[in-house]
């Protein structure tokens, strides 16, 4: 009897992120705009809608031309950077899945604090009916959390390439029906 190859703790590994990647992918592709935001954007005038993308499109390129140091020294980066090489390192040693899930564990280690911060920042700003200062201070929330992810697996986040890739893993985060497909296929292709 043959039996079948052992895969590695990376295969492994690599078969349970594609597998979260398809399910995600999947509910986008089934999943409908909410009936609340139907209802709403007929409410909301064209001029707001306007004013509103063109204060997302100002806070990123704010924060990608002079904001991402500030960005940094709300967290470690060298501490982070260093952690990041130690599990390299320890997977370098010896392949398990221990050690290949060390990355992923880093990464998800800051995830609810940081949601937690900026849900209490959006609510505390608009309470106070401060919109549009709320913007980038949401966007630069949203970029700390893409940017601790991407130390915490050894990539960069500071060259115009990459930059790119950012905006369009949140588009295709946002995206619903073919659309979150599309541009899950456009994400493989940049990578």
């Amino acid at each position: 009897m043959i039996r079948p190859l052992k895969k590695s703790p990376r295969q492994l590994e690599w078969k349970a992120l594609v597998k979260r990647e398809e399910r995600f992918i999947t509910a986008a592709r089934h999943q409908k705009e909410p009936l609340l935001n139907r209802k709403l954007e007929r409410f909301v005038p064209e001029k707001l809608e306007e004013t509103l993308n063109l204060a997302f499109y100002k806070a990123f390129e704010l924060i990608f031309n002079r904001g991402t140091s500030i960005i940094e020294k709300t967290y470690r980066k060298e501490d982070m950077e260093n952690t990041y090489k130690i599990n390299a390192y320890a997977a370098g040693l010896k392949e398990s899945r221990k050690t290949m899930k060390a990355f992923s564990r880093e990464a998800g280690k800051n995830k609810v604090r940081n949601l937690a911060a900026a849900g209490a920042g959006g609510i505390g700003l608009g309470a106070l009916g401060i919109g549009l200062p709320d913007i980038p201070l949401f966007t630069g929330m949203i970029l700390k959390c893409i940017y601790e992810t991407a130390i915490s697996y050894g990539f960069s986040y500071d060259t115009a390439e990459e930059q790119c890739y950012i905006l369009k893993l949140i588009s295709t985060a946002l995206s619903r029906g073919d659309a979150a497909e599309s541009g899950n296929r456009s994400l493989d292709a940049m990578g």
